[in-house]
């Protein structure tokens, strides 16, 4: 994809997400999508913070390095890296294992704006749990990049 077709996008994936969140009822591949989203992000940082992108980390780089680079760098948080650690290691575990048991998944995201009430090992059904994992990951990556890296919003 062109990088004037990514920057197109950037307005139009928060709302995609959503969409597509809607339509997926396996949740393997609810994690193989929320990571996917949240990797364009982490892959336009790359392109708008770096001074030469196409150096050191580049888009065939694995999800880790890419992640553990903008943290490094300064542009995501520390809460927010744990949340995509943690999601990048659910992608990995259910993308390897044919009968990964999602009960048995790290629960342990910071929720960020969401109610204290709310924890995720309280939410019974798997799929909303995902759900939540998505909010907490791709959603807030999402904002992030949108507000206070401002990107996409040129």
């Amino acid at each position: 994809m062109s990088f004037e077709k990514e920057k197109s996008l950037d307005k139009e994936i928060g709302p995609k997400f959503l969409d597509k969140l809607k339509l997926i009822q396996d949740n393997a591949a609810l994690v193989v999508t929320i990571h996917l989203y949240t990797e364009y992000w982490i892959n336009r940082i790359l392109k708008e913070k770096k001074k030469n992108p196409g150096e050191i980390v580049k888009n065939e780089s694995s999800y880790s390095v890419k992640l553990d680079f903008v943290y490094n760098m300064g542009f995501i948080t520390d809460q927010l890296f744990s949340n995509l650690k943690k999601l990048n290691k659910l992608r990995n575990k259910c993308a390897h294992q044919l009968d990964y048991d999602f009960v048995d998944m790290d629960c342990n995201y910071t929720l960020f704006s969401i109610p204290d009430d709310i924890k995720l090992d309280k939410i019974q059904n798997i799929h909303d749990r995902l759900v939540w994992i998505g909010i907490a990951t791709f959603g807030v990556l999402h904002n992030h990049c949108m507000t206070n890296l401002n990107i996409g919003n040129e």
